[in-house]
């Protein structure tokens, strides 16, 4: 009898220990994010990114998602690149003095403010793929990689969404800017 309650307590032991373990490099459900060599925690995070779903001839699409700063310092972002196109822009929506809102390339990038967040979404902020070749469905997953300003970078899975929405006119739009 002794015998089968130490058994059962051994495999007991093993199971939760199984359960904890996750490979370094494991995607994090919860954020999107990856972890960094040997499991070092990121400095920012992001919350259910994903990519609006692009059909064949769209040339460019949008990326969205909710970044949190883990930290007591600003955090800038100043660039960004996505595994199905060679050109990838932070943007941001601003007037053309008209008052008329376009949207346009975040020249200085994104500042997560310290412990804050920064919304990436349709009719906002959002990363834009241009020149795209690709088809992207529904369901399918992009990797993206954020870089920081001073070093350091978030490497992150969006996966893509139909969406209807997020027709906005571009600076210098030739009709064609929607994502």
């Amino acid at each position: 009898m002794r015998r089968v309650v130490w058994m059962v307590a051994a495999l007991a032991g093993a199971l939760a220990l199984a359960a904890c373990g996750g490979g370094a490099g494991a995607a994090d459900g919860a954020t999107g994010a990856t972890e960094g060599d040997g499991g070092t925690a990121k400095p920012l995070t992001i919350t259910d990114p994903w990519i609006k779903a692009a059909e064949e001839g769209a040339h460019m699409t949008g990326a969205f998602g909710r970044l949190t700063n883990l930290t007591t310092e600003d955090i800038h972002v100043i660039g960004a690149t996505a595994s199905i196109t060679e050109r990838t822009e932070l943007h941001e929506m601003v007037s053309n003095g008209a008052g008329t809102p376009v949207m346009t390339e975040a020249e200085d990038g994104f500042v997560i403010p310290a412990g804050g967040e920064f919304v990436l979404e349709p009719g906002g902020n959002h990363l834009m793929l241009m020149e795209l070749d690709a088809v992207i469905e529904p369901g399918e997953f992009v990797e993206f990689t954020l870089e920081f300003d001073g070093g350091g970078s978030l490497t992150f899975e969006a996966e893509a969404r139909t969406y209807a929405g997020a027709n906005e006119d571009y600076e210098g739009d030739d009709g064609s800017g929607e994502h």
